[in-house]
């Protein structure tokens, strides 16, 4: 059974607060954009939670090996840092480096799994009803089983609950995980 959820991901997360939202003015799309930096990650503006507040905040997130590469080496978090800004393109590297007021660094090499679900991606029912025969009412919620969030959570529950419906007879409304994924949206 471990096996099956053994499947360990790398990631690196570099979060940097600036004393103002510099990239606005350049007009970066949504909450969110890729880069092609340190082969390709993912800019979070984490403004975009909050309507106001101190400070601005992008978030940049690798994957894979080149989050390993980074995570592996004996470099700190100032080295990162600078490796980071160094690596933005000609126009933002000013802006950038003129407004940080801090950074946090985050590492972790192995430590998230790759595939919440597990792999093979097994029937969801199966996985909330693991023993049917040897124990028929026992069900299992656990935001494990999607993305380890607060919406999972509630889609696990809502599939245990049209299990144990089903299980004492009562015939349960359909879960509409889209519905359930809406009612939590936002509270990750």
């Amino acid at each position: 059974m471990l096996a099956h959820y053994d499947l360990p991901a790398h990631y690196l997360r570099v979060s940097l607060l600036f004393g103002e939202n510099w990239w606005k003015g350049m007009k970066m799309p949504g909450e969110f954009w890729m880069m092609d930096l340190w082969g390709g990650c993912c800019v979070y503006d984490e403004c975009a939670r909050w309507e106001q507040g101190p400070g601005h905040c992008l978030s940049w997130l690798l994957a894979g090996g080149n989050a390993l590469i980074q995570c592996s080496g004996n470099d700190s978090d100032g080295e990162i840092v600078e490796r980071l800004l160094e690596s933005l393109p000609s126009f933002m590297q000013g802006p950038a480096k003129e407004h940080l007021l801090e950074a946090q660094v985050d590492r972790f090499a192995g430590a998230v799994n790759a595939q919440p679900g597990g792999w093979p991606v097994e029937q969801l029912r199966g996985e909330h009803q693991p023993a049917t025969e040897e124990a028929p009412g026992l069900f299992l919620v656990g935001d494990y089983f999607f993305d380890s969030t607060l919406n999972a959570a509630l889609v696990s529950a809502a599939t245990a609950v049209d299990l144990l419906l089903a299980h004492c007879g009562t015939r349960g409304a359909e879960v509409d995980s889209r519905a359930v994924m809406e009612l939590g949206h936002g509270t990750d």
